[in-house]
């Protein structure tokens, strides 16, 4: 019998529990000793090693989330496949302090002091070029 189980990117997330609680019957797991090779896994966020052996039964492949999790790399993913809809973005210093000429930009300029986190975290509204 096939199983359903949740993998969340940490054992205490709220959201992933709260899932498991409102669907009911599945199983909610960070341990690769709860997964067997028919279990079908929910991802959610997960990018460690866990999720990867079970690549083929994951919603959500691990490979994939470690890409939209990482700010970088989702912009680099998204250019590279040809995806327009993202932000004027660069990794450069000097390109970044010239966007400050520029006067639709002037007031919207966010920079990243962390690759990996979500609520805002690490986010910086940068007021001069400085």
């Amino acid at each position: 019998m096939r199983r359903l189980i949740i993998v969340p990117y940490k054992y205490g997330s709220h959201s992933a529990k709260e899932l498991a609680r409102l669907i009911g019957g599945i199983r909610y797991s960070r341990k690769n000793s709860h997964l067997r090779g028919n279990d079908i896994i929910i991802n959610w966020g997960c990018s460690c090693s866990i999720a990867r052996g079970f690549q083929l039964n994951c919603v959500n492949a691990w490979n994939s989330v470690r890409i939209a999790s990482n700010k970088l790399l989702f912009f680099r993913t998204m250019q590279n496949v040809g995806f327009t809809a993202i932000p004027k973005w660069t990794t450069f210093m000097e390109e970044a302090r010239t966007w400050f000429s520029a006067p639709v930009l002037a007031s919207r300029i966010l920079c990243r002091t962390l690759l990996n986190s979500s609520g805002g975290r690490g986010i910086v509204l940068a007021n001069t070029p400085q």
